[in-house]
């Protein structure tokens, strides 16, 4: 089964993998590795709920990843995986660890996972100040975004904080990616968690799957020398690992690196 749409992305045959996108993206941020992995695996890179062209959302109370969590079950019983790999970055990364604690993964691979912080840590602050601001900056620029991303020098200046190399993004893709900040609709409820610490991930020793913290050596957004050590304390049997020269979403910075880096785990723990 193949589908490329606005909504998933879903191709190859194989074991299943899921790809889990960032706060405020899309499946199209996976764009540079999927021709990859679609020739090793059965690739499904939905759009998670709340977020550009995915299914709505309501949520009861506060954001939590359970909402998020429930959803990709369903997706996995949809293609009639009881377990798939799972590779999540940032936000996605967190997710696929929650996927992880309830039995639904084979392996991990956490790109830069995000939600280790704790009530009380000056990171969600932090945070949640950097994406209001990227929100308001954003929104107040869309009516000049496609004259902007034509221009590679401003691509790249414009995802700086993202990546080392913004200007290897397509124009119409980076449009695509500014659009999305704006139209998500998670994105009052996520920045109010991200800076309460509300969301954060507990119980990481109940993570059974072989799995992997791929940490980008050149992240602005949680850089890794000061993040990431509660997932190495309290994940059993983890493996750290530092991606070199890639920032918080490496897929355009290297993205040889990041489909080797996911398929040689995959195989190593099969």
């Amino acid at each position: 089964m193949s589908e490329i749409s606005g909504t998933r992305y879903q191709a190859g045959s194989g074991e299943p993998l899921l790809l889990l996108h960032g706060f405020t993206g899309t499946w199209q941020l996976w764009r540079p590795i999927l021709t990859d992995l679609a020739a090793r695996f059965e690739v499904l890179a939905p759009t998670l709920p709340g977020h550009d062209g995915g299914p709505t959302v309501r949520l009861d109370g506060p954001f939590t990843f359970d909402v998020l969590a429930r959803w990709a079950e369903q997706e996995l019983d949809r293609i009639g995986a009881q377990k798939a790999h799972v590779v999540g970055n940032s936000m996605g990364g967190a997710l696929a660890l929650e996927l992880a604690k309830r039995g639904r993964a084979r392996s991990v691979v956490g790109i830069a996972p995000g939600f280790d912080w704790l009530p009380g840590d000056a990171v969600g602050p932090r945070l949640a100040k950097h994406f209001r601001r990227q929100l308001s900056r954003t929104g107040n620029s869309e009516g000049n975004l496609e004259r902007v991303m034509r221009s590679a020098w401003l691509r790249r200046y414009v995802l700086r904080t993202s990546m080392h190399h913004g200007e290897r993004v397509p124009a119409d893709i980076a449009v695509a990616m500014a659009r999305a900040t704006i139209n998500c609709d998670l994105a009052d409820a996520g920045i109010d968690a991200i800076e309460s610490s509300g969301a954060a991930l507990h119980d990481l020793d109940l993570i059974d799957a072989p799995t992997l913290i791929a940490w980008p050596g050149g992240d602005r957004l949680i850089p890794h020398t000061q993040h990431g050590q509660r997932f190495a304390d309290e994940i059993p049997n983890v493996t750290v690992r530092v991606l070199p020269e890639v920032g918080h979403l490496p897929m355009y910075d290297n993205p040889t690196l990041v489909s080797t880096t996911i398929v040689d785990w995959i195989n190593h723990n099969n």
